[in-house]
């Protein structure tokens, strides 16, 4: 009976702990919950950034100037963002203006710019050479990466380690305590039919 109950037991206790984390990701952390089509997380600086359908470009915005719904245009936020390096308070970033269907390769931008996240407010450059002297009397030192890894750094926390835990761990338990209890069942030289 507990074998034919386990893969059961199982289904419910991992669509449970998937509603779980769900739940606590989007209301709580503000996080995508890692099904569908918005890919979402926040920043250490307040700000978030999110891509729709494909983790390549996206935007980076303050979710507290945003109407619920939807990203829009604002001076504190920034479309089509394709590389990106978040220190304290700066997002420093590239972009590409070409429409979605239309854009390039992962690496390839056509404007640089700077967001304060603190005043809220972004600069523009045209060329990698001019957003390295803007930013280097910030005391910063360019290390511009793919959006994809800046999404998977800030996206993936203690609380998914838990949850893959929470998902993994007692099913396993199950199978572990029904195998051995199988074993114990066949290592007994005394018949079945004399224990009932």
């Amino acid at each position: 009976m507990a074998a034919t109950l386990l893969p059961f037991l199982c289904l419910g206790w991992g669509g449970g702990v998937f509603i779980f984390q769900w739940l606590i990701n989007a209301a709580v952390l503000h996080r995508d919950p890692g099904l569908g089509d918005l890919w979402e997380c926040r920043l250490p600086n307040g700000y978030a950034l999110a891509m729709v359908d494909v983790p390549d470009h996206g935007w980076v915005y303050n979710p507290a100037t945003q109407s619920p719904g939807g990203v829009g245009e604002h001076k504190d936020a920034v479309p089509n963002v394709r590389i990106l390096q978040v220190s304290d308070r700066y997002v420093v970033g590239g972009t590409d203006s070409r429409p979605f269907g239309q854009q390039r390769a992962d690496d390839q931008v056509d404007s640089y710019f700077v967001l304060d996240t603190r005043a809220g407010i972004q600069t523009r450059f045209s060329n990698l050479g001019e957003l390295a002297a803007a930013v280097h009397p910030l005391g910063l030192r360019l290390q511009l990466e793919p959006i994809r890894r800046v999404y998977i750094r800030y996206r993936y926390t203690w609380f998914d380690a838990l949850a893959g835990i929470l998902f993994c761990g007692p099913p396993l338990l199950g199978l572990v305590l029904l195998g051995r209890s199988i074993l114990k069942l066949r290592a007994s030289t005394e018949p079945l039919a004399q224990r009932v």
